[in-house]
């Protein structure tokens, strides 16, 4: 039996334990235990040795234990989280007197698995753990889960090295300086500043760092307008004088263009554990529809790669708070995060918290606590971070990392701050909110704060923190300058890697392609559409089914709608082509005609005769979905965009609930093109 402090009813499990095996416990709690049968029968017989000088008061020790309990499960409430720096009340449940102690108990002594001598120093351990700049939620993941998040939580935290913290600082600083520099440079433009916010910056560095000495090797970010020029010019590596020229919006005839805080970019960064590959999504203004194309792009990738354990791939999701409580994508895309058809190992969701929609209060926007609670639903652990806590915030990185890489499950930061402007450059946030921004005003930079800290413990020199503003306002002067004396377009990203040689534009432009297969093959593919391995039970009902497209091979019977897709998705996985279709009941179809998976009669075992057409064919992969049409779409399309060779579908149960996802049609499918030069060769089965 493992026994943790976070069991319930520690002492309870202890003594359990006890009357099943002594000698399962320790010599010390062998001797407290039997020291308390001395008052009565052992239920055991077990020989009773004599007390010890010193037993262990029990219902003192249970005191302590729902005391440490509480702070476990309530010290969230009342951490230091909000950098405004506002009060939050502490619950009761903390005060010693709510379990039964007092003051004068905290000389007492504790046994050793308490971790503290006593219980004025297990409370000093309690409140720096759980009342400090990180507020822990974990209370709803599973035992196991739990048990390992509160060791690492319990035992001293482990510090960023030097190196680390200096790029934190330079990452903090560069934020700062690049949000500065727009506003200068472009008065009244649009950019939906990071400020408040800054660690963002800093975080996602270190998230794509820490990510590879996990064995990460790609990272796909999806996110909104705020704070993502920042993101794409110093965490993705985006060219400073491409971003100068999306400001200008001048774009090439053919090609609509977007606005700047829409774009994507990919780049391969390297870190000191290896190169990664960064892929930030295009998305429009419609907030967390990426959600799930960014997963979607993830599971291509891990495909391509071979990856079945889901392990060399990274998907980090940044919301804004407000929308990830709001937006009813977001439940459809934690819904997939452990289906077998959409899992991509666990993601790293990140909440840009400003505490803050464009003028709504969080009163005004969530009935729950938190915005972050809609991922309870997963059992996800939720770290709430104070963002002007640079180390703090470092160590719940790791934490985060190495939790999904090593159960595969999706984790929650909540990167607490505020919107240092309004919702956008031109917009007044005091006509809502004037005395959160009485506060905000009197903020300093982050990075001078947590500069001036390092410079006093010695970590960097004055001079070589302004050489670092030197040299990067340097290089965005250069930029704007070359901007400004080529004037030109934008020129729109280029189809490159995996896209190399497909053509978009006009359908009229491009030459008719053969598609016809051999009238032998066909046949022979047809008879393996209707095979079953040696002792498959077919169900009774299905095997004229069967029989039929025996007597389509051989008998010249004509071909029916489903024996025709099918031999579609055969000859193209023969050949070695992907084939990739999801939907609602997308196994059996909406109207009992498809029946790519047999389900043995007796024992209920699936056959999917599509799997076993011939050595060495292409992966065909048919998954019911949820009952969901956006995300599901959704998904599939950032599938399609990593997969072109593939034959990516999606199925609507019926053909008019397409509708419930038409932002993807209208947003992603019918425009990436024109405003992004993105295709996809996704394809909608819309039956009727």
């Amino acid at each position: 039996m493992e026994l943790t402090l976070e069991s319930q009813g520690y002492l309870e499990a202890l003594y359990r334990a006890y009357l099943e095996d002594p000698f399962s416990l320790p010599e010390e709690w062998r001797r407290y235990f039997s020291a308390l049968a001395l008052g009565g029968e052992d239920r055991r017989r077990e020989p009773v040795p004599a007390a010890p000088a010193e037993a262990w008061d029990l219902a003192f020790l249970l005191k302590v234990e729902r005391l440490v309990q509480a702070y476990r499960e309530l010290g969230h409430l009342a951490a230091r989280i909000d950098p405004l720096g506002r009060e939050r009340p502490r619950p009761r449940e903390l005060a010693l007197e709510a379990h039964g102690l007092t003051p004068m108990d905290l000389e007492r002594p504790l046994p050793p698995l308490f971790g503290a001598p006593t219980l004025g120093a297990l409370v000093r351990g309690l409140e720096e753990v759980y009342l400090g700049p990180v507020g822990f939620e974990v209370a709803h993941v599973e035992p196991e889960e739990r048990a390992w998040l509160l060791s690492r939580l319990e035992a001293p935290w482990e510090r960023p090295p030097k190196e680390v913290r200096r790029r934190m600082l330079e990452g903090l600083m560069q934020a700062s300086l690049f949000e500065a520099f727009l506003q200068r440079k472009y008065l009244g433009a649009k950019t939906f500043s990071v400020e408040g916010l800054e660690s963002l910056i800093p975080l996602l560095l270190s998230a794509v760092e820490e990510a590879a000495r996990l064995g990460v090797r790609e990272v796909v970010i999806g996110m909104a307008h705020r704070g993502r020029l920042n993101v794409l010019a110093n965490v993705v590596g985006k060219p400073f004088e491409r971003i100068f020229r999306e400001f200008e919006e001048i774009f090439p005839e053919g090609y609509s263009g977007d606005v700047k805080y829409h774009l994507g970019f990919s780049n391969d960064l390297a870190t000191p554990h290896g190169p990664v590959h960064v892929s930030l999504n295009f998305n429009p203004s419609h907030l967390e529809f990426v959600n799930p194309v960014t997963l979607g792009r993830l599971r291509a990738k891990q495909d391509r790669f071979g990856d079945r354990e889901r392990k060399k791939g990274l998907a980090v999701l940044v919301h804004g708070d407000s929308a990830f409580i709001g937006e009813g994508i977001v439940q459809e895309t934690l819904n997939l995060s452990r289906l077998p058809g959409y899992r991509v190992g666990g993601t790293l969701h990140v909440v840009a918290n400003n505490q803050l929609g464009f003028t709504t209060n969080p009163e005004e926007y969530t009935s729950c606590r938190y915005p972050t609670d809609i991922a309870k639903m997963l059992g996800a652990p939720v770290f709430h971070v104070n963002a002007e806590a640079l180390d703090e915030l470092w160590f719940v990185l790791r934490l985060a990392l190495e939790y999904r890489s090593r159960y595969g499950k999706d984790v929650v930061i909540d990167l607490v701050g505020y919107r240092r402007r309004g919702h956008n450059e031109t917009d007044e946030p005091t006509f809502t909110q004037a005395p959160m921004y009485a506060l905000i005003a009197k903020k300093p930079e982050p990075w001078r704060v947590y500069g001036e800290r390092l410079l006093k413990e010695g970590v960097v020199g004055e001079e070589e923190l302004r050489a670092w503003q030197e040299a990067y306002l340097e290089r965005l002067e250069s930029a704007f300058a070359q901007v400004k004396a080529e004037p030109g377009p934008v020129v729109p990203h280029g189809l490159s890697g995996i896209w190399q040689g497909y053509l978009g534009g006009p359908d009229h432009g491009v030459p008719e392609a053969e598609t016809a297969v051999p009238k032998e093959v066909l046949k022979g593919l047809l008879v393996r559409l209707a095979s079953v391995p040696e002792g498959f039970q077919v169900h009774p009902k299905l095997k004229r089914f069967l029989e039929a497209r025996l007597e389509m091979a051989e008998e010249g019977r004509p071909l029916d709608w489903a024996a025709a897709e099918a031999l579609a998705f055969a000859s193209l996985a023969a050949e070695g082509h992907r084939v990739r279709l999801t939907g609602q009941d997308a196994l059996r179809g909406t109207f009992t005609q498809r029946h790519a998976a047999l389900y043995d009669y007796q024992t209920g075992r699936p056959y999917i005769p599509l799997q076993h057409l011939a050595e060495g064919q292409a992966e065909v992969e048919i998954h019911n979905s949820p009952l969901s049409e956006a995300g599901v779409l959704g998904f599939e399309y950032g599938y399609s965009l990593d997969y072109p060779e593939g034959l990516i579908l999606w199925e609507a149960q019926f053909g008019d609930f397409v509708n419930v996802a038409q932002v993807y049609i209208d947003q992603f499918l019918a425009s990436a093109e024109a405003k992004w030069n993105r295709l996809s060769g996704l394809v909608l089965l819309l039956p009727h």
